[in-house]
């Protein structure tokens, strides 16, 4: 209660770009845990959402999740209109301008103790408000500027790369405080920008304990799996989560251990079941599930082992998956490759589950999920309970505390 007194009525402005309107994005996800942190600590808080005008020809449905987003987070919600820039350097610096210009007025209004902004851009537009006490913590969740090169296949030469670098080196630089989700996220900066900042620390993207509102025999039974080994991939369909190597790697695995069945929980099943079809998985080999947030753990319980493929490129090596502490939490060993920010090498240390060499199945990895699924019990507990000691949340309550000192 010490601590709830002495921030009370101090204000947190939280600045985020995205919509939130899948309730299960990792962005959407880490910005309510850290809402949840900032009411813990006792501070009263606002979230300002920039959303692209696109998002606003469905209004309804942008109007449902701004509904949930204020509910869930238990704050204030405002959605700030930007324009539509389609990767334009001009229109980019044009949308920033008129975001600063509304942001200012917010600012005027809620006088805000401090300002959170969740990403790089964000960071920097925190950066140019017109406030007194300049305290602005930068969330980093990534790297802006090689995401840019990954999503639109450019060099970096092109001239939006570079100004995302130069706003990325602003902000490393100008913020009070630096977070990053990874360590691996420290060592690109230094690598990239010959130095560390002294002001950083590392809370990487984790879970909470899981409610299960049906037990893992129950759901076992309804999805009428019996004895076989069921494996699960939870996610969207997005270029660096790696469908297509997934379904290929369990393809190979269900063809050397017949009696497997992979579960897929996903919102873009159209997308995915075309990924399917392309290599004519039979069936009766996989499901795919749309699930409501509130069901994901009770259905995980129930899978054996989860599946998490990332390909070797900056956006994935700095990077800290919120599916993967989920994964855990739910006792399930992670099949993994080498290129999941600081978690892959928690795998290999912790023997939480296989770290590929490749994308294929081979006899080692045959060899792992059988010694497993024979000792699924103790495995389980074993990824459990190096979730609830190092990947939840309330474990991360004191770190984050040190940010407001």
């Amino acid at each position: 209660m010490k601590i709830l007194a002495k921030n009370k009525n101090k204000l947190i402005l939280h600045i985020t770009s995205s919509p939130h309107a899948y309730s299960g994005s990792g962005g959407r996800t880490r910005v309510l845990a850290i809402q949840n942190l900032h009411k813990r600590l006792g501070y009263d808080t606002k979230i300002i959402c920039l959303v692209s005008l696109s998002n606003f020809f469905k209004p309804f449905k942008l109007f449902d999740a701004k509904k949930k987003l204020a509910l869930e987070a238990k704050s204030n919600v405002s959605y700030i209109p930007t324009i539509i820039t389609k990767n334009n350097y001009l229109l980019i610096l044009l949308r920033d301008q008129i975001s600063i210009f509304v942001l200012n007025i917010i600012l005027k209004l809620n006088k805000p103790y401090l300002i959170y902004c969740h990403g790089t851009n964000e960071s920097y537009l925190g950066l140019q408000l017109r406030t007194k006490s300049k305290k602005v913590i930068a969330d980093l969740h990534g790297a802006a500027p090689e995401e840019y090169i990954y999503r639109t296949k450019k060099g970096k030469d092109n001239l939006l790369f570079k100004h995302l670098e130069k706003r990325e080196l602003y902000v490393i630089k100008n913020v009070s405080k630096l977070v990053t989700v990874s360590k691996m996220m420290i060592d690109h900066i230094e690598k990239k920008f010959s130095f560390i900042p002294n002001n950083i620390k590392v809370i990487p993207c984790l879970t909470v304990k899981p409610k299960y509102f049906k037990t893992r025999k129950i759901i076992r039974q309804e999805l009428e799996l019996k004895n076989k080994i069921a494996f699960v991939y939870c996610g969207s369909y997005r270029t660096y989560q790696l469908i297509d190597k997934t379904l290929e790697l369990y393809s190979s695995i269900n063809k050397k251990i017949p009696n497997t069945k992979l579960f897929i929980f996903t919102n873009n099943q159209d997308e995915i079941k075309r990924e399917i079809e392309l290599i004519n998985l039979p069936i009766e080999n996989y499901r795919l599930m749309s699930l409501e947030r509130t069901e994901v753990d009770t259905y995980l319980n129930a899978m054996d082992f989860s599946l998490l493929l990332r390909d070797n490129s900056i956006l994935n090596i700095v990077s800290s998956p919120t599916k993967f502490p989920e994964y855990l939490i739910n006792g399930l060993p992670v099949i993994t490759t080498d290129y999941v920010g600081d978690y892959s090498e928690q795998v290999r240390k912790h023997k939480l589950g296989y770290v590929l060499s490749d994308y294929l199945c081979d006899n080692n990895l045959i060899d792992f999920i059988i010694k497993t699924n024979a000792n699924k019990r103790i495995v389980n507990q074993k990824c459990k309970n190096f979730a609830n000691s190092t990947l939840i949340w309330d474990n991360a309550i004191d770190t984050y505390e040190e940010l407001f000192k």
